[in-house]
């Protein structure tokens, strides 16, 4: 029973800026939410932009609980390239997604119990949604992680200056007007981790924590790999995977480290494609690894499952990741996880699931999790504790869940308004 006796189904308007039933991340992340609560008997109606739009079919036995708009905004020309052309369109979409939004409550003023503003959820752009006076839910919103001071020497100069430049935008998160409007006028704030809570504590606000990802129901469906049905130690290839786009932040000039201080049978295998995929590969050259380092470039979402289960174990080395969705890919596939001990991944994944390494030089980080990594693939018992861990951490994150929190967040956010 909610907090004001009403059980209802409830009729949602749900921002997403991208949405996808094909993808992984905040794309896939959206869709499985959205499709989540309509199964649960809600009527959501998703705000999102047009990218993926061929990626967005309603199934019919939902078409009366789901339905998209779109709301079509590019940025100018002059600022549609780079991670510019990325925010400003972002930042114009957030304004045409409240005409679109008031477009809709223009005919009918009742349509909507609530708003949810999911993704992308950052303090610093805010949701202009707020404008619309219904209950507002915000997150779970990231946009309080920030690189540590031990890790900017994996930056170049120009990637350092603008990682630098973004801390001081945090400390100074109360000066922006687009953030500390959100947290007042938001009913309900769900922080993505424990560094986001704290801006949001700063900012006069208070949050409940919730990873912003959930576990793919169809991966938790399909059975784990016995990786030691048969005995694996003295195999020929240990497998060790990394996936992420090849971004400056996520870390993988540290992840060819480590590959570097691991044995001659270990072979790494990079999963993603971006900016750093030409400098990993000559990093990779450089310490003589390059026959030990398999770059698979970018690989569609639905095959990801076969290379998760090809692996031994998986490696995250993010510099700064608000959580990472392939944690919890990685982990319903039974993988052992060898990452770093901050961020996301320190609110969320159990060290029993591996090892999280304590945060210090990328010298001695990458021995320590080199070292990890093949005490965990050299002790059946560890691996196989760690593999059960690693799945009961994916299984705590159902999508059920989820809603079942979020559900209860709107009703406690209505009854906040109504008051």
């Amino acid at each position: 029973m909610s907090e004001n006796g009403d059980d209802r189904p409830l009729r949602i308007l749900l921002s997403a800026y991208a949405l996808s039933s094909a993808r992984g991340s905040e794309p896939g992340n959206s869709w499985r939410l959205a499709e989540g609560l309509a199964r649960a008997g809600h009527q959501v109606t998703v705000l999102t932009s047009t990218r993926y739009t061929d990626e967005q079919q309603v199934p019919a036995e939902l078409r009366a609980n789901l339905m998209i708009e779109h709301a079509h905004a590019p940025a100018p020309r002059l600022l549609a390239r780079g991670h510019v052309g990325v925010y400003a369109g972002y930042r114009y979409w957030q304004r045409q997604s409240v005409r679109t939004a008031q477009e809709l409550l223009a005919g009918s003023p009742n349509r909507f119990d609530v708003v949810h503003h999911y993704s992308w959820g950052s303090l610093f752009w805010g949701s202009p949604l707020t404008a619309l006076g219904l209950p507002f839910v915000f997150g779970p919103v990231g946009g309080g992680s920030t690189s540590p001071r031990e890790m900017m020497g994996l930056y170049r100069p120009r990637d350092r200056w603008m990682e630098r430049l973004r801390a001081v935008a945090g400390r100074s998160l109360r000066l922006n007007p687009w953030a500390r409007s959100v947290v007042r006028r938001s009913a309900v704030v769900l922080a993505a981790n424990s560094d986001t809570a704290h801006l949001i504590h700063r900012l006069g606000g208070a949050s409940s924590l919730m990873m912003p990802e959930t576990t793919p129901h169809a991966w938790l469906a399909r059975a784990v790999p016995d990786r030691y049905s048969t005995v694996r130690l003295g195999s020929d290839t240990i497998s060790v995977i990394w996936v992420a786009r090849l971004l400056p932040r996520k870390g993988v000039l540290l992840a060819m480290d480590i590959a570097a201080k691991l044995p001659p049978e270990y072979v790494l295998h990079v999963v993603g494609d971006g900016s750093e995929l030409e400098r990993a590969q000559q990093h990779a050259a450089a310490r003589g690894i390059d026959n030990r380092v398999v770059f698979h470039g970018r690989v569609p979402w639905e095959s990801l499952p076969s290379l998760y289960d090809s692996a031994d174990i998986m490696l995250f080395t993010s510099i700064r990741d608000t959580t990472g969705a392939q944690l919890l890919e990685a982990a319903s596939t039974g993988l052992p996880i060898v990452a770093i001990d901050h961020q996301g991944v320190h609110d969320y994944v159990p060290m029993e699931a591996g090892h999280l390494e304590q945060l210090d030089t990328p010298e001695t980080m990458s021995a320590g999790m080199a070292a990890a990594t093949v005490s965990i693939c050299s002790d059946i018992e560890r691996f196989r504790a760690a593999s059960a861990s690693a799945r009961q951490f994916a299984e705590t994150h159902r999508r059920d869940a989820a809603i079942t929190t979020l559900v209860a967040g709107y009703r406690r956010a209505i009854e906040r308004h109504r008051r």
